[in-house]
């Protein structure tokens, strides 16, 4: 099975994929979540997340473009 780098999930069903993504991702892969932590419903999925990503960091966002960023996680394999 061919293995990625990195996942990026954008859309209705964000934490089946990135759990799913750990199938695919190279330990030490990242995963980045789009508007991640300003929706209640993803938040309260974090744990489920843990047991299989490390959480690195929110990416900085822009004034005006995109005022959710982007949740970064680790693969850990």
């Amino acid at each position: 099975q061919d293995e990625v780098d990195l996942v990026l999930v954008d859309g209705r069903e964000r934490i089946a994929c990135a759990l799913a993504s750990a199938k695919i991702l190279k330990p030490g892969g990242l995963l980045m979540i789009h508007d991640f932590w300003g929706r209640s419903r993803y938040r309260a999925k974090l744990p489920l997340l843990l047991e299989k990503f490390e959480y690195l960091f929110e990416s900085p966002h822009r004034k005006g473009e995109d005022p959710m960023g982007m949740a970064v996680f680790r693969c850990r394999g």
